[in-house]
Parts: structure tokens; sequence; C-alpha cells
């Protein structure tokens, strides 16, 4: 299960919500409140949630499954929630570059509403080096926050294993850090350790 915890996020990030947060309820105290539903996600998980709108329910759910995640139903089953695979999110790394958000009612129902998200990005983007999902033209994300330019920080701050490059599918030859030493080193590391490193 992704974890929604702020220890498992980016200290930046991790900053970046706490103050939103705060500053939101501040500002709009009647209004249903934000929490973070995903920092940490998985790679299990991140193929379960692309498999969503690309194959069948069943092997959604087969996939949903192996990651511990729970069934969905067919509707939920034909929407695209994610354009990244395995890899490809900034969710799949620790510490985790991004984090999604909800919002809670009194009843404690979660709310959706487009509205909200637009009145808590400003304050979230109000951390320099912040992105918001919702402002992409290609796939609007608006429950994402993430770390603009991720990707470059994620290959200038982590020694970069064979199987990790395999599974981001970059070529060893475009990536800068790789050391091929520091790849026996992570061999014969814990099992914690390598996953850290993913």
């Amino acid at each position: 299960m992704a974890s929604r915890s702020l220890d498992d996020l980016h200290p930046l990030l991790a900053q970046a919500y706490r103050r939103a947060r705060d500053e939101y309820h501040q500002k709009y105290p009647q209004r249903p409140q934000p929490f973070v539903t995903c920092t940490y996600r998985s790679q299990e998980e991140q193929k379960a949630l692309h498999a969503q709108g690309r194959l069948p329910l069943t092997e959604i759910n087969q996939l949903r499954n192996a990651a511990g995640m729970t069934p969905i139903g067919a509707s939920e089953g034909q929407k695209r929630v994610t354009n990244a695979s395995p890899g490809q999110s900034a969710h799949n790394y620790r510490p985790a570059l991004a984090f999604d958000v909800a919002f809670i009612t009194t009843d404690q129902r979660v709310d959706w509403n487009p509205q909200l998200f637009a009145l808590f990005a400003p304050l979230v983007l109000a951390v320099a080096g912040t992105e918001w999902g919702g402002a992409w033209t290609s796939f609007q994300d608006s429950p994402h926050f993430q770390l603009r330019d991720w990707r470059t920080y994620l290959n200038a701050s982590r020694p970069r294993t064979r199987e990790a490059i395999a599974a981001t599918e970059e070529p060893l030859h475009e990536i800068e850090n790789f050391n091929p030493e520091r790849t026996e080193e992570l061999a014969e590391a814990p099992p914690t350790a390598l996953r850290s490193q993913q």
C-alpha cells in the first residue's frame, strides 16, 4: 500500500505541504481540509495504476492484488489515472519526489472538488521548486504535486544500479552518474538499503 507519511517525502515537499496545509486551514477553516493520500508508491503499485484504462479489469485487479491494493470496479478500471509506468513517477523513489492530496469534509467524506485543488495549489507553489499536476496541459493531475525537474535531481543525487536503470528503461550511456563500482557495493548492501535506492 502506498505511503502517506511525510517521513517518506523529500524535505522540501514535506515543508511545502505543511506550510500550505496550515495556511489553507487559516484561510478556509470551513472548507474541506487537505490531507496526503500518497507520498512513496512502489513499482508494483505504479504498474497497477498505469494499467487502469489500458488493460482488462481482471488483469488490473490481478496487478492490484499483487501490489496489496483493493480491487476496483468496471467504471474506475476504464479511467486512466497516470501516464507514468513503473520507475517513471516521482512517487517511485525514496524519499518520494511527489505527493498527492485530497480533501476531507467535517463528516469524513473525501471531496475531489476541483475548486479545492485550485485554492490549495498556489499555497504549495509558494515554495520555490515545486510543480502542480493540475497545471499540466497533456494530462491534468490536480491532486499531484512534485519537485520541478525531479529527474535532474534524481540523476544528480542518487547512485544508479543496472537494475534501477533497467526499471526506468534508461540506456547506460545516457546516465552521467553511473558508476559500476557502486553497483557492486549496492549488491552487498542489506535489502533495506537497496529498497531506498529504487
